[in-house]
């Protein structure tokens, strides 16, 4: 369970921007909103949280930071040469800030222990690197298990490692650590167990949506063939006001005839090589019933583009609620109703549904979630611009009445993170028109 994430110099991003997913004292209270975590140091933290704010107010690189941080951590010591760039993306439109490292450190809970986790980098290399953790049991403190920083002057690195809580080749980890790479990638790498908790939980339950719109329909197909989740897929789309009896899916060997003609030789034997193995979608249709009772059979791409989205979605939405992920979603209203994006969020608030402790964590514009009883102001944050940098601020930091609306007081400009649009002058707009 994600409980805090903080992001400095990535993007949009300048100062440090912090995002808490622990629960206040009146969402603590409310079952709907908040989960309980086992770990006393955050006991309660928000099933779901919402970042409001205009196009091009940093929303995506918010998430794109997060993706960031979640690919660092799987990769840095898999794939990367002693020479490879890290790809940060420091902000840009200040001087000193270009030539800054950036930050990113996220708190969470896994398994009843409280991490926290973080790194500063640049393009070159890492400077630092830290985890300390906060078991379950009553009267533990948080404790450091590793730290690694960059001395100027010596050109070394001094090391932290915790003799008591990390266990292992602690050596040989420490040396075979590149200048480019984490220390918690390369020591899991090389079979560290005490490190492997915070490393599962960054790199499988921490799972990002970075383009609703381009989201592909392959993991909810094999969901629906291979795990047998059809009836729940249905039950979701039928739910989110998505009529189907049902959806017909052939899947069948990869067979090198059906690529599309005039491709290059090279091309095709790349091919022919990637995906020798691969399943692939043969055929994929929707199923209705007409009034006399006979089945109409649409083939897939003639649905509308929600009904396309929500089926993509439903694969790794019903895979987080059972498995009690934590799922980052950029732009969830895309091509959505507004109650079937209430209806996503609703699933998260469930205690039916969210049996595991699943969470959602998702960007937005579409304010009228914003009105839904099952968000609570603890849930909601606002981004927007300042100075050409990005600024979070929480809803809870502003003093509204209990029955207001949310959403129209969003809208009329009460929390900022809206666009400022000019008057257009639809009179001198129409110039040319004919008057009726």
């Amino acid at each position: 369970m994600l409980v805090e994430i903080s992001i400095q110099n990535y993007k949009s991003i300048a100062e440090r921007q912090t995002l808490s997913l622990m629960a206040g004292a009146a969402s603590s209270r409310r079952n709907c909103s908040s989960l309980e975590t086992h770990n006393s140091m955050a006991p309660r933290v928000l099933r779901s949280s919402c970042l409001f704010g205009a196009n091009g107010s940093g929303k995506s690189a918010f998430v794109e930071a997060i993706s960031f941080l979640t690919d660092f951590v799987e990769n840095s010591a898999m794939d990367r040469q002693i020479d490879a760039e890290i790809e940060v993306k420091p902000f840009a439109y200040d001087p000193e800030w270009r030539e800054s490292p950036t930050e990113i450190e996220a708190i969470f809970v896994h398994n009843e222990t409280l991490y926290q986790y973080g790194f500063i980098a640049d393009s070159v290399r890492v400077y630092d690197e830290w985890l300390f953790e906060n078991p379950s049991e009553e009267g533990t403190r948080l404790r450091k298990i590793f730290t690694r920083s960059f001395d100027d002057d010596t050109q070394e690195y001094d090391w932290n490692l915790n003799k008591t809580h990390l266990k292992g080749e602690r050596e040989s980890w420490k040396n075979n650590t590149r200048k480019n790479a984490l220390f918690l990638s390369t020591a899991v790498q090389l079979n560290s167990e005490d490190l492997r908790p915070a490393h599962e939980w960054l790199t499988r339950h921490l799972r990002i949506v970075e383009d609703v719109s381009r989201l592909h329909h392959s993991f909810s197909v094999r969901q629906f063939v291979e795990e047998d989740w059809k009836d729940e897929i249905l039950s979701l789309l039928n739910s989110a006001d998505v009529p189907l009896d049902d959806i017909e899916i052939d899947v069948g060997d990869f067979d090198p005839n059906d690529l599309p003609e005039g491709l290059p030789k090279d091309a095709i034997s790349k091919l022919k090589k990637e995906f020798r193995d691969a399943k692939v979608i043969k055929k994929m249709e929707t199923v209705r019933y007409d009034t006399d009772g006979d089945a109409i059979k649409l083939p897939f791409s003639e649905e509308s583009a929600g009904t396309n989205v929500l089926f993509n979605l439903a694969g790794p939405l019903l895979d987080t609620l059972k498995s009690g992920y934590t799922l980052v979603i950029d732009e969830l209203h895309n091509n959505l109703h507004p109650l079937a994006l209430r209806y996503i969020v609703d699933l998260f608030a469930s205690k039916t549904v969210n049996k595991k402790g699943a969470q959602l964590l998702f960007t937005s514009h579409e304010a009228s979630i914003l009105d839904d009883t099952c968000i609570h102001r603890d849930q909601v944050w606002f981004v927007e611009k300042k100075s050409l940098a990005t600024h979070l601020k929480p809803l809870s930091s502003f003093k509204t009445r209990d029955s207001i609306s949310l959403q129209k007081a969003y809208l009329d400009g009460r929390f900022g993170a809206i666009p400022v649009i000019d008057d257009l002058d639809i009179e001198g707009a129409c110039i040319g028109d004919e008057k009726p």
